[in-house]
């Protein structure tokens, strides 16, 4: 009996919260689409620690600036967020025992900035239009003890998502299910650039539909040849000021643009079944649904939850 439990004991127990990060299920969505309709399934990143996929790329970013040996007691790591960044670095951190400023724009939600907090980080409020420069300075003043992450540009963001692409292909190759299309929405272009890298190794007809915000779409003008003038979305994290530098555009076969209302209106619908996520889990789901009634029976497509709906509370959203 003592030999059974030790043998259990290894298999279900994890020595800390980060071995948690990732194997995160992937369901068939139903109730949204007909008989007619592609099959849609759907990798729920909300249930990572955190409620966050962003946890993935901040293990990776944080465990590769080790690798380097700056880290000392006085270290600060700096991040520029609209939120789910903060928190999920706020995470790492608190595990693994750094101190953690995050810069976060006055245009997000209040729930966002206080669960940062409530892991231990540092948190600034700032104008949407600097809060990446006051990160940027802030770091600059002390660059010995201040370590800025920059995940717009940190190549690691993307590779942090290497992992999900993996998980997907063994989800999927599991059962038996080769996929059509991968789609998901971007903000600093890190989980779409690398689940593409990964299931395009694996499934080199795979089609990658980058989904852009409608008041930030820049891979979407560019191929449709038309201007437009950046404002902040509705779809909180999904879009910038500018296109970062994590962007591959030769990754995306398709750019469509979310539409915001649609995508509030899945988000409110999926609460109803039981899926309490975000609204760009909202905007991801909504365009899913959208493509598989327009491609039709017969195809496969798979997209992905980003953070959990109680981020999104005092917006009074449902």
């Amino acid at each position: 009996m003592f030999g059974l439990f030790k043998l259990l004991n290894n298999a279900f127990f994890m020595k800390n919260l980060l071995q948690c990060i990732g194997k995160t299920p992937l369901i068939k969505l139903s109730g949204l689409r007909s008989e007619k309709d592609s099959m849609i399934y759907v990798k729920l990143e909300h249930l990572n620690p955190a409620g966050t996929h962003k946890v993935r790329a901040y293990l990776h970013m944080i465990e590769e600036i080790e690798k380097q040996n700056m880290i000392t007691e006085d270290t600060i790591f700096v991040e520029a967020s609209s939120g789910n960044s903060a928190i999920a670095g706020a995470f790492i951190c608190a595990i693994k025992g750094y101190k953690f400023t995050a810069f976060i724009p006055n245009s997000v939600s209040e729930e966002r900035s206080k669960i940062a907090k409530a892991y231990g980080a540092k948190v600034i409020i700032c104008a949407l239009s600097d809060y990446k420069e006051q990160a940027l300075r802030f770091t600059e003043e002390d660059p010995r003890n201040r370590i800025f992450i920059n995940q717009y540009i940190n190549p690691a963001n993307s590779e942090g998502f290497l992992s999900l692409g993996e998980e997907l292909y063994n989800d999927l190759n599991e059962q038996g299910i080769i996929p059509d299309y991968f789609l998901s929405g971007a903000g600093t272009f890190g989980l779409i650039s690398g689940v593409a890298i990964s299931l395009k190794k694996h499934y080199p007809d795979i089609k990658i539909i980058l989904i852009e915000s409608p008041n930030a779409p820049y891979i979407h003008a560019r191929r449709n040849n038309y201007t437009f003038s950046y404002r902040p979305s509705k779809l909180t994290g999904m879009g910038g000021t500018t296109l970062p530098k994590n962007a591959d555009e030769k990754l995306y076969d398709i750019a469509e643009v979310a539409n915001e209302n649609d995508a509030m209106e899945m988000t409110k619908k999926l609460a109803k079944i039981g899926l309490f996520v975000g609204k760009t889990s909202g905007a991801n789901i909504d365009m899913a649904v959208k493509y598989a009634k327009k491609v039709g029976k017969g195809k496969v497509i798979i997209t992905n939850t980003f953070d959990t709906g109680e981020k999104y509370l005092s917006e009074n959203l449902w």
